[in-house]
């Protein structure tokens, strides 16, 4: 079975990856008093990393720069930062799944 061109040992990774880089907002949208407070600085990065390279190519529509980094203001920008965070880890699935690929195909040629 493929789906998203991975196999089950490889969507078992995108499901890892992607809980792991989603856990942040998660946490801060869960209403958790206590875990926000430990939750705050990586929601807060998770906003701005895709937020600020996309504020300057969006503008100010869609984005209000403050001290803190770029605010999502409607919800394309919001859509374009969870895709930014979508498709890094399938990226990075993609990229252990051919890791993986060429070292499997190099231990047969040696004969390990």
């Amino acid at each position: 079975m493929s789906v998203l061109g991975l196999q089950k040992r490889d969507l078992k990774l995108f499901g890892v990856l992607l809980l792991i880089v989603n856990l942040p907002p998660i946490i801060v949208y869960s209403g958790t008093p206590f875990a926000f407070i430990f939750m705050f600085l990586p929601a807060l990065f998770w906003v701005n990393v895709p937020g600020i390279p996309l504020a300057l190519v969006l503008g100010e529509p869609h984005f209000d720069v403050q001290e803190f980094g770029a605010m999502p203001k409607d919800p394309l920008a919001w859509a374009l930062i969870i895709s930014f965070w979508i498709v890094a880890p399938y990226a990075a699935t993609l990229i252990v799944k051919k890791i993986r690929k060429g070292t499997d195909g190099r231990d047969s040629v040696q004969g390990r």
